[in-house]
């Protein structure tokens, strides 16, 4: 089994370690049924990336355009 021992930040890291994944299945590290419920669940933590980082440009613009009125 791949341990992978920083945390899933970025998007960056995503796919870092879902290809170290892809490697371990191809060496025969883990199985299918793995990479398959990794594979989900990376892809349900990347829209949650990413929907956080819109969600946190959307609040600076909104501030900005607030103190752009005062």
């Amino acid at each position: 089994m791949v341990k992978y021992s920083k945390r899933l930040k970025t998007l960056a890291d995503l796919r870092r370690f879902l290809a170290a994944q892809i490697t371990a299945l191809d060496r025969n590290e883990i199985d299918e049924n793995r990479l398959r419920c990794l594979s989900y669940a990376l892809g349900v933590l990347a829209s949650i990336i990413k929907d956080s980082d819109l969600e946190e440009r959307l609040s600076k613009l909104e501030k900005a355009a607030s103190e752009a009125k005062s």
